[in-house]
């Protein structure tokens, strides 16, 4: 099996660093200006202090529609799937629907 790591050179990682980044992006395009800006980007972001029992890590999800990749979604370390701001994103759509979603309220 065959693996890419991405790993920092940070040797005291804090709350909210960066470990690594995949971004996409069309650099070539001829249109300029948005359109050669980063469109995607999924990185891993430390929750908290990397020490010797802990190692706590987000994954953070962003997108862009006309500008530079913003952070939308994040999955924590705790395995939680959460909004990176509230009350602005839907899950499904009119014409895009979600069977079920089981929920525990």
């Amino acid at each position: 099996m065959q693996n890419i790591t991405l790993q920092t050179s940070d040797s005291g990682l804090t709350a909210n660093e960066k470990l690594g980044r995949l971004s996409f992006a069309a650099s070539n395009e001829s249109s300029g200006s948005d359109s050669i800006l980063v469109a995607a980007s999924v990185y891993a972001m430390a929750e908290s202090e990397f020490t010797v029992s802990s190692n706590a890590t987000s994954i953070v999800f962003s997108t862009a529609s006309s500008e530079e990749a913003v952070d939308k979604l994040k999955i924590t370390s705790g395995g939680h799937f959460l909004p990176v701001n509230t009350n602005v994103y839907d899950i499904g759509s009119p014409s895009y629907n979600f069977r079920n979603i089981y929920a525990n309220t």
